[in-house]
Formats: structure tokens, sequence, C-alpha cells
């Protein structure tokens, strides 16, 4: 792995946008990928332009909407919505060379194995690290995002353990202005997120609140414990040992940081598409059963969330 990787983003939204974006500000090679082709084009017409969090600047990364005209990359970075996992890195298998390495930062469970299986003909598991960002932020408009945290983000092989290649990664990014850490256990950082995601992505959806008004409300704090536990249980019971402190630590981050944005769940529901609920709770509720698990404020979110889907999508 090269000190300086060059690096694909498949799905640039609003996350793939900050990622992508803040590595190319630092000084990485990136190219931004994505099938909204207005986002694109406004990106390579007018550069794009960043706000919130670290000011207001235009940026120029590269940026397409057809894979066939790139070449080769050190890192591939999966940033779309779950729900895509599967079409997004078999896109991208042509722009794999020997040590390409595929990274997830998304939200939910199960990504990483998606990617695993697709990859299956260039190593499987092996190609593929997992990781979780707190990071935060939203589109504004065709080529213009909004940031509002600068929260570390965790890397690690999807098969466990520390390697080189993974602290090189670590330290470049880390050096471009995306602060990242190397983790030997990024199930468990994983899942510490995904517990997170019950709470914050169906309450911010459902209430349509940003986060910093959602759990100043009564009884919210109440609810979260409520979710929380449900979906730590069911972590324990797929062997990941995660503690009550850190199955909390991510929503206390949150919190802490007063952010003024919705969940990706939330505007999923605001732009009458598709949310990621089936690889959030709904993903929690669907291994609980594996388990012999009730999990009733889980399937609750689910049943919500389904709800306000069933406005716009189709039984």
């Amino acid at each position: 792995m090269s000190d300086q990787p060059t690096v694909c983003v498949m799905g640039a939204g609003a996350m793939g946008c900050l990622i992508g974006g803040l590595l190319h500000e630092g000084g990485i090679d990136v190219t931004l990928v994505d099938t909204w082709q207005a986002h694109i084009d406004a990106i390579n017409s007018t550069g794009l332009k960043l706000t919130g969090e670290g000011g207001e600047r235009v940026i120029k990364p590269k940026a397409t909407s057809d894979v066939s005209t790139l070449g080769k990359f050190d890192v591939v970075i999966v940033q779309c919505k779950a729900t895509a996992t599967e079409a997004a890195i078999t896109s991208a298998l042509p722009l794999f060379h020997d040590t390409t390495v595929a990274l997830s930062l998304q939200n939910g469970l199960g990504n990483e194995n998606v990617m695993a299986e697709v990859l299956a003909p260039l190593g499987g598991a092996k190609r593929v690290f997992g990781g979780q960002t707190l990071q935060g932020a939203n589109i504004v408009e065709p080529g213009c995002i909004k940031i509002h945290t600068n929260l570390p983000s965790y890397i690690g092989e999807w098969e466990g353990g520390l390697s080189e290649r993974c602290g090189k990664i670590c330290k470049a990014f880390s050096a471009a202005g995306l602060p990242s850490e190397e983790s030997p256990e990024i199930a468990k950082k994983i899942w510490m997120k995904a517990i997170y995601n019950c709470v914050v992505s169906p309450l911010s959806a459902i209430t349509n609140k940003f986060h910093k008004d959602v759990y100043c409300r009564h009884d919210s704090m109440y609810v979260a414990e409520l979710i929380t536990n449900e979906a730590l249980a069911v972590a324990k019971a797929e062997g990941i040992q995660v503690t009550d402190e850190e199955a909390r630590e991510c929503l206390d981050k949150v919190i802490k940081s007063n952010q003024s944005n919705k969940s990706s769940m939330a505007m999923d529901i605001d732009a009458k598409r598709q949310s990621e609920m089936d690889f959030i709770n709904g993903f929690v509720v669907k291994l609980a059963a594996k388990h012999g698990i009730e999990v009733p404020m889980n399937r609750t979110m689910v049943f919500f969330v389904k709800a306000l889907e069933s406005h716009f999508l189709e039984a």
C-alpha cells in the first residue's frame, strides 16, 4: 500500500463528498463516482463547495458517473446507501489492481459481508476494510454540501487485527484532514455505531427533527435506552462483546456535538426515497429472530418508518 493512496469514492452523496472532499483537499488523488448526473455535472463545472465545519471553500476533485472511464485505485471507498452496496462494489470490480482494498464507512450492518462476497474472486474478506464514522453532512444543492462535525473515524481489517496497510491508510487519511484511527476490532466499532443508528435514525425520521432537537425532548433518553438495550442484547448474541458504556458512546458523542442536522434516514423520508431501515433496526430485528430475542422497540421503529415509506413506495 502506497503512503499516498489513490482513492475512488463510490457514492458521492453528502458523506461521500465529505470524505472524498476532505481527502482531496488534503492532497490525496480522489475520484468521486455517483449516478446523480446533475451533481456530477455541477462538481465538474464549478467545483465541490464545502460549507459548515471548516468554513466555506470550493475544491475540484475528479468526478464521473461512468466507471468505465477510470483506471485502477489503491482504495475504493463504498459510500452509497446500504441498499446499493452490492451494485456499487460490483461496478467497481474493474478498478481493482492486485493490492486494492475496499472500505465501507456506511451506516448499518452487513455491508462488509456483501462486499466480501462480491470480491470473492479477488480474495474476498482479505480485500475488505470496515469503518466507523460519526462525521455528518447533508447535500445543500448539486455540487454543495454542509459539514456538521469533525469527529474521528475508525478503520480496520474486516478479518480483524492490525496491519501495515491499514496503518498506512489511517496515517495518510489523517494527514489529509480526515482524522482516522486503526481499530483491531472493527466489527465491534461498527456494531457500536449500528446501535447508535438504531436510536438516532428512526427517531429523527419519525419526528422530522434535527439531532440536537430530539434529545432535549421529555422521555427521549428513556426511549433511546430501550432501543439501545435491545440492540446490545442482539450484538452480544452475535458474539460481539460491547459493554453498556460502549453501546452508548456514539450517541453521547453526537449529543455533545450538538449537531444541527437530521439523520440520513430522515432526509430519505423527506426526499421520498427508500431508507436504510432494513440494514439498521430491521437488521437487528432479523438477527434477534435468529436468536429468539424479543426486540419490541426496534420492531416498533421499523413499523413506523416503513409506514412513512408507504406514502411514496409501492408495497
